[in-house]
C-alpha cells in the first residue's frame, strides 16, 4: 500500500466514505485485530452492511480486495505492536544484536500471520494454473520490486511473463 498504513489510509478518506462504508471503518477502527480473523461475510454482519460494501470499501482504500485488507490489517498492527517493542528492545541492549532479533521476531510474526490468512486450496489451485500457464499478465496499481522478482522467477521457469503496463507499452510502440 504505496499511502502508508491501512489506518492512515482509513482516516484520510474517512470523509469521503458512503454511510455504510463509514460502519466498516468505524468497526475496522475499534476492532483493529479482530477484524484480521474474520471472513467478509462475518465483517459485514457485524457492521451490518452487504459483503459489496466491504468490497467497495477495500477498493476504495486502494486494495485489490477483502483478503489483500487483512493482509494490511496485520502488517499495520505488526508495525504498532513492534513500535511499542522497540524502546523495551533497545533499552535491554542497545546495538546490532538486538535489531537484529526485533527485526527478526517482526519477519516470524508477519509470516505467521499470513500463514493463518492463506487457505491452502487456493494456494494449491494457484501453484497448479501457474505450472499450466504459458503466459503471466501482471496487474496492478503499481509495479514494485518484489513483482518484478516475481516476473524474473515465473520467466526462468519458462513461463513468458509481463505487466499489463508492459504489454501496453509494446502495443503502443507498434503503432509508431
Amino acid at each position: 500500500m504505496p499511502f502508508g498504513n491501512v489506518f492512515e489510509k482509513i482516516n484520510s478518506e474517512y470523509y469521503q466514505l458512503t454511510s455504510a462504508e463509514k460502519k466498516v471503518a468505524d468497526y475496522v477502527l475499534r476492532h483493529r485485530i479482530d477484524v484480521q480473523y474474520m471472513s467478509i461475510s462475518e465483517l459485514a454482519e457485524e457492521c451490518t452492511v452487504a459483503d459489496a460494501t466491504i468490497s467497495r470499501f477495500c477498493r476504495r482504500l486502494g486494495l485489490t480486495g477483502y483478503n489483500a485488507f487483512k493482509l494490511e490489517l496485520a502488517k499495520a498492527s505488526m508495525t504498532r505492536d513492534s513500535h511499542r517493542a522497540d524502546a523495551a528492545i533497545l533499552q535491554e541492549s542497545s546495538g546490532f544484536h538486538a535489531m537484529c532479533k526485533k527485526l527478526l521476531g517482526e519477519n516470524v510474526a508477519v509470516l505467521e500471520q499470513t500463514i493463518q490468512l492463506l487457505d491452502p486450496r487456493q494456494v494449491s489451485r494457484a501453484v497448479d494454473l501457474l505450472r499450466r500457464s504459458r503466459v503471466l499478465v501482471v496487474c496492478g496499481s503499481y509495479v514494485n520490486v518484489a513483482v518484478k522478482n516475481d516476473i524474473a522467477v515465473a520467466q526462468r521457469l519458462g513461463i513468458t511473463a509481463t505487466t499489463l503496463d508492459g504489454i501496453l507499452t509494446v502495443k503502443r510502440q507498434g503503432r509508431r
